[in-house]
């Protein structure tokens, strides 16, 4: 913490029994300051806004190479060692309550895409990427993300085919509904859509394809290894 930051502090405490109102409102500047020193912002374009309340930065990075970008960020959320590039127009990022947000990139180009990440949900370690206009990659509420993962709608480079000259690989959105849990080093392509209350095996690479709910989900392109399925964050051992 940098020395402005420790005298602000000290002085909350200072202040705690002889004055609990100036108290606050120290503590409160305190806050904000630490924020902004957590936060580093580059601007390059024109009504680019930020929006949040009570969020705990640590070392984020944010860069607007456009103009009318928004990223919404919803109480007690923690991004921690995060990087968020925009580049272009009319992107939107929507972040929502209580989400961790941790050692992962978010990266916008061309305009008006989307990034929307459910309350709750736990990401420790993702690239996620949309590449194209108007695209978009949700991921609904409860999520739990391990270290490694690729998310990206579209291959940032074309593909033509060389009669017609025509490309053939544009982008698709990319859906990941509530609460699904992803392994470790994990990619997810352009156009795939995973239902609620599923599994991802770690290192599976899954394609453009929709999968059911309640499913277990694996292999090198991933395919339905179980059905019926559902899981806990905690360690259940009643069947031992």
């Amino acid at each position: 913490m940098s020395s402005p930051l420790r005298y602000l502090r000290g002085l909350s405490q200072s202040l705690k029994k002889l004055s609990p109102s100036l108290h606050s409102k120290v503590l409160n500047v305190a806050n904000r300051s630490s924020e902004l020193f957590m936060l580093k912002i580059t601007d390059k374009g024109k009504g680019n806004k930020i929006d949040y309340s009570s969020v705990l930065f640590k070392t984020v990075k944010v860069r607007f190479s456009g103009n009318n970008n928004t990223i919404t960020l919803g109480k007690n959320a923690k991004l921690l060692n995060v990087t968020i590039h925009v580049k272009g127009s009319g992107h939107k990022l929507l972040i929502g309550e209580n989400c961790i947000i941790q050692n992962s990139k978010l990266w916008f180009e061309d305009d008006n895409s989307l990034i929307a990440i459910g309350a709750g949900t736990d990401m420790r370690g993702a690239a996620i990427a949309v590449t194209e206009p108007s695209g978009s990659i949700t991921i609904g509420d409860g999520c739990l993300f391990a270290a490694g993962l690729d998310i990206r709608n579209g291959d940032s480079h074309s593909i033509l085919d060389k009669t017609t000259g025509k490309r053939i690989n544009y982008a698709s959105d990319i859906s990941i509904a509530d609460r699904v849990w992803i392994g470790r080093d994990v990619s997810i392509l352009k156009g795939a859509s995973v239902s609620s209350e599923s599994v991802i095996g770690t290192r599976s690479l899954v394609p453009g394809k929709q999968y059911p709910a309640n499913v277990l989900i694996a292999g090198i392109p991933a395919k339905v290894v179980k059905e019926n399925i559902t899981w806990d964050a905690k360690r259940i051992y009643d069947n031992i």
